[in-house]
């Protein structure tokens, strides 16, 4: 789970409960319809052909390059493409064994038996065993950063060079779909004899590209993996990326044929670049959900009275126009679109000046105090336009709103520590299981909301000792439903990861929520 920071995040901090992830994400239209569908628009069709340098321009650059960790989608995007998890997420949205050949669950979903994929090598020669995925699994579920998705895996034990058995210490129904996520990466034991953060610098895997170079500030520059066990692939020699200093840079450097792909591409520029000879955009489905974050500790929003008003004051339709450029789609749920249990009876509330003048009325009579400052993302266009709206909306209904913009580090930090008032921030899934949010939701009291989460841990413990899929839905939906009655999130709209790309480039695809694959890109010519 990647929290955005604001709508297009920038940085990552270290909870005290838990670690999340920030991701660069662009906003715009296109997607699917819940439910795990690609819904990727843009790309080729035609086959690439083999060689070449893919110049990619990110968002930000790498960090840490440990999936054990790393915490940010820049550092994610890289590693990806250079480690491999047991199960992987197919073009569909569906999770599929990858470097296992499968797993089967016994003694209720508390015993699980993980089969190797054999042959499979790391880039250095040496094959992937069993005691290299026993090391990953109890370094991810040690992790300060991950630990809580993994918290029921209480041992792993490699019974023989191609099984891996887990014991859980209680039902863990969705241990595939969670074993998908790309910080869940097969790494050498011990790190191949070097500590974590010699790794990071120089991380081994079995992906499709191994790292050649990494010139901090300037590139990073990947190369094939010339004994790749998915036999033809990848087409490209290299992989080089930089991290211009803004959207606009990016976005040139596009036009001007100096990068081949670029990560994020600004709401404002979809409709340009998509009518610019030689370049076109490529769209994910919503796999990003943007809230008012109202920090329910307080006194303002600890009131149930003024939740309601403020999700019933937004006018959602102003803000997706004026924040999203009109390319984000409104919901109800607080999950967001692309994940495989989202509620699409959920509906946007409609706005209700009148009744939310009412709810303020109460609330203030009661002796609530209703100024707050609301934290965004300095110097973030889709942030500032969008709390503009929101200031307006909830001012006219009897709020008084001060609007703050703060660098993304701080603000998370604030958010992280409780130390706000209220705040516009964002969520994106790294798979298409739901179980992965609502983990994070519970281990970060609400995504820094401060609320209760004991009700949102009972469901999650029934989801998953649970094998019918339509119980299954059933609790998923009271999940959301939930959050929707109790207001602890607002949701403001959901968005999809945007990239651009030079009308030469094929194969290039994102995955069903949004991250980057290079394995199958290459050049028409």
């Amino acid at each position: 789970m990647r929290t955005l920071g604001d709508s297009r995040g920038k940085a990552a901090l270290l909870s005290a409960v838990v670690l999340m992830a920030l991701v660069v994400a662009g906003c715009g239209g296109g997607g699917g319809t819940g439910g795990g569908t690609s819904g990727t628009t843009g790309g080729s069709d035609a086959k690439p052909q083999p060689g070449g340098t893919l110049r990619v321009a990110a968002a930000i650059e790498a960090i840490n390059l440990n999936p054990f960790e790393a915490v940010e989608t820049a550092s994610e995007q890289v590693f990806m493409q250079i480690l491999e998890p047991l199960f992987q997420m197919s073009p569909e949205g569906k999770v599929e064994p990858w470097l296992a050949t499968g797993a089967k669950a016994a003694d209720n979903f508390k015993q699980w038996t993980i089969d190797l994929r054999p042959g499979i090598k790391f880039s250095d020669g040496k094959p992937m065993t069993a005691e290299d995925v026993a090391f990953s699994l109890e370094k991810i579920s040690k992790s300060a950063a991950w630990g809580a998705l993994f918290e029921a895996v209480s041992k792993v034990k490699a019974t023989s060079p191609t099984t891996v058995e887990v014991q859980m210490s209680k039902p863990f129904s969705d241990f595939e779909g969670i074993l998908a996520l790309p910080f869940a990466a097969i790494v050498p034991k011990n790190y191949g004899g070097v500590s974590g953060k010699e790794f990071s610098e120089h991380p081994v895997g079995t992906g499709p590209f191994e790292l050649a170079a990494w010139k901090h500030g300037q590139t990073i520059t990947l190369t094939k993996n010339p004994g790749y066990w998915k036999q033809g692939l990848p087409y490209l020699e290299k992989v080089v990326l930089t991290a211009p200093a803004s959207d606009e840079a990016r976005v040139l450097q596009l036009k001007g044929e100096q990068v081949d792909v670029i990560a994020n591409v600004p709401t404002a520029q979809v409709a340009p670049l998509e009518s610019t000879p030689g370049t076109r955009v490529q769209k994910s489905p919503y796999s990003i959900v943007n809230y008012f974050l109202p920090n329910v500790a307080t006194p303002l929003f600890g009131n149930p009275k003024v939740r309601e008003a403020v999700d019933l004051a937004l006018d959602r339709e102003s803000y997706n126009k004026a924040a999203q450029n009109g390319t984000g789609e409104l919901g109800g749920s607080w999950l967001p679109k692309a994940v495989d249990h989202w509620d699409a009876s959920l509906k946007a509330p409609t706005q209700d000046t009148a009744k939310a003048k009412s709810l303020m009325a109460e609330a203030v009579q009661e002796g609530v105090d209703p100024s707050f400052t609301l934290l965004i993302a300095a110097g973030d266009a889709t942030a500032t336009l969008g709390a503009q709206i929101i200031q307006e909306n909830l001012e006219e209904v009897g709020f008084k709103v001060q609007i703050k913009p703060i660098d993304v580090s701080t603000k998370i930090e604030a958010e992280s520590t409780g130390n706000f008032d209220a705040a516009i921030e964002g969520v994106a899934t790294d798979v298409v299981d739901s179980a992965e949010l609502v983990g994070y939701y519970i281990g970060s009291k609400a995504f820094f909301a401060q609320a209760d989460t004991a009700e949102m841990q009972k469901l999650l413990n029934k989801a998953r000792v649970v094998g019918d899929e339509g119980q299954l839905r059933k609790l998923y939906d009271e999940m959301q439903q939930y959050v929707a009655d109790e207001r602890e999130l607002i949701v403001l709209d959901y968005s999809p990861a945007i990239w651009g790309e030079r009308e030469n480039v094929v194969g290039f695809r994102l995955n069903p929520v949004g991250l980057p694959v290079y394995a199958e890109a290459g050049f028409s010519e």
